[in-house]
């Protein structure tokens, strides 16, 4: 329910129904129950999915589409994806980088959103892995406006509601849990991305500990989304 409830929040409440890409994802109630996507984020009317990818390697530079030859597959699926994902979300843009580049760039991870750019980047030997442009995804989109119902009732699902006597009702994980789910995620961060976080943390400022919270609450929320798309399941 939960999965689900996030498919519905986000991608119904953002998708604008691009020709190509959405052929077969029709309106944000379909998008809800996931019933338009094949696996992984390709819209089911294939033809028209690997029409788009082509128009899509097509537009890119020279060094990205050496890129995408090099690391996708024969049918073109990591590609079609992300065609679909960029004609469903205009404000989403994709650069794949290749892993010798990406590990000196931004460290250990698959994939990275730039706040900066507003860009996606995904480490070139996972173009094919649906689960990485999901989760990137949810972070580019996690701070829009159109997000922030979606965004709030996702967060009490998983969370819960604080009460006014500072106890917390609902929720999918205990207080002590997403304590340890936190942790977890701060330990797998490239080093250069703990070095901001730690200072958020160990802040005597309320609101360097709150912004501290949102970033970790928003990386537990994104493996939920990731789950959703790519047919996952979270690990509770």
């Amino acid at each position: 329910a939960t999965e689900g409830a996030i498919v519905g929040g986000v991608l119904g409440g953002l998708s604008d129904g691009a020709e190509g890409a959405a052929a077969g994802i029709g309106s944000g109630g379909v998008l809800g129950g996931a019933a338009g996507f094949g696996v992984g984020l390709l819209p089911s009317n294939k033809e028209l999915a690997m029409n788009d990818a082509a128009e899509y390697f097509n537009s890119k530079t020279p060094e990205q589409k050496e890129i995408i030859a090099e690391y996708s597959t024969q049918n073109n699926e990591g590609v079609a994806r992300t065609a679909a994902v960029e004609k469903l979300f205009p404000q989403i843009k994709v650069e794949y980088v290749r892993p010798e580049d990406y590990q000196a760039r931004f460290g250990d991870g698959e994939g990275q959103f730039d706040i900066t750019n507003e860009k996606i980047y995904i480490r070139a030997d996972k173009i094919n892995d649906s689960a990485v442009l999901s989760e990137e995804i949810f972070h580019a989109l996690a701070n829009s406006d159109e997000m922030q119902p979606a965004r709030s009732n996702l967060h009490r699902s998983l969370f819960g509601t604080q009460l006014e006597d500072g106890t917390i009702s609902g929720g999918l994980y205990t207080q002590d849990e997403r304590a340890k789910l936190h942790q977890s995620y701060y330990d797998r961060m490239p080093e250069m991305s703990k070095a901001g976080l730690e200072k958020l943390r160990r802040s005597d400022d309320p609101r360097d500990r709150e912004k501290y919270l949102g970033i970790m609450d928003e990386e537990i929320m994104a493996a939920h989304f990731r789950a959703a798309i790519s047919g996952q399941k979270v690990k509770h």
